[in-house]
């Protein structure tokens, strides 16, 4: 914030005219009487008064000297000239000491404010050196900048050119991929013709399979059923093959009793023994061996091992037939 300061004006500071008017002067002494204690002598001086001429000159003596170099005796004979002879003259010296507070105040504050707009103008001194090599900083790059925005103008005019070409060469790959897509899109059409002919040529294979397949179904639940009921009837026929052989066994030992019974009657021939006691034990070997095979599911092996146990139980008990009746 800038100081303000009113210029040095030694009749507006001290108040040499009070309340006068223009080109007279007031008396300077202040009363001292009971009724007006305190107040400013109202006597006037007027402008032909000899003392007021004087007042003038003096008051453009000090105006010409700086505060500073203002005196008391330079105050005290302006005091003399300021006070009237009959009341105040007196007061001479206490005026010049008031006085001289008052211009060195006056001067001390002058000297604070030139002091202060010393250091503003060293300041803005300062700050106007600073500015200027800113200033000049901008210049220097506002040049490097005018050169770089020459070389930018320069690479963004070849940018464009290489960007027209590039638009001009995307104009025709453009082209050439439509031209393509065009031809691969009726490719596709063709080859989804073919899929969809092959397609419904697959799915009427399949229909047809799958009909097939119902047949074989249809077909394969009969023979299964067939296959059951065959098995039932050899399980059937198995259990009745069982039951023969159970009565086989039966019979075995049964002809096992009566063969030791034979047996007994059989000593007394020993070459007729002795044969048909190979032939039992050949025998009686082979039923062993039939009797620890396992059961045969087939029916034609069961019967046909039947048949031939049968068979050999028959020639056996014709055998002992005729070795009894011999």
């Amino acid at each position: 914030m800038a100081v303000m300061i009113a210029p040095w004006n030694p009749d507006a500071l001290l108040r040499i005219r009070g309340n006068a008017k223009q080109g007279e002067i007031q008396c300077s002494g202040i009363n001292r009487s009971a009724k007006r204690r305190g107040s400013r002598c109202g006597f006037h001086k007027y402008k032909d008064n000899k003392d007021n001429i004087k007042v003038q000159k003096r008051l453009l003596s000090l105006a010409s000297k700086a505060p500073s170099q203002v005196t008391l005796q330079d105050l005290a004979e302006l005091a003399e000239l300021c006070l009237c002879r009959d009341n105040h003259y007196y007061q001479k010296d206490d005026l010049a000491e008031e006085w001289m507070e008052m211009v060195e105040g006056f001067a001390a504050i002058q000297l604070a404010a030139e002091t202060h707009l010393a250091a503003r103008l060293d300041e803005e001194t300062n700050a106007k050196q600073v500015a200027e090599q800113e200033l000049n900083d901008a210049q220097t790059k506002i040049s490097n900048l005018s050169v770089e925005i020459g070389s930018l103008k320069a690479r963004l005019a070849q940018v464009e050119l290489d960007r027209t070409l590039a638009e001009d060469k995307l104009a025709k790959v453009t082209t050439d991929l439509e031209v393509q897509a065009q031809r691969y899109k009726n490719l596709l059409h063709k080859v989804k013709k073919v899929h969809d002919y092959k397609v419904q040529a697959l799915d009427n294979q399949l229909a047809a399979a799958n009909t097939k397949c119902a047949s074989l179904e249809q077909e394969m639940d009969a023979k299964l059923s067939l296959a059951s009921k065959e098995r039932q009837s050899l399980s059937e026929e198995l259990a009745k093959l069982k039951r023969q052989l159970e009565d086989a066994t039966e019979q075995n030992r049964s002809l096992t009793t009566e063969n030791a019974d034979l047996e007994q009657q059989l000593r007394t021939t020993t070459q007729v023994l002795g044969q048909k006691h190979q032939r039992i034990s050949m025998f009686e070997r082979e039923l062993e061996v039939e009797r620890t095979k396992p059961l045969l599911v087939r029916e034609g092996q069961e019967k046909q091992r039947g048949r031939s146990w049968l068979g050999r139980l028959g020639r056996w008990f014709r055998g002992r037939r005729s070795e009894s009746q011999v």
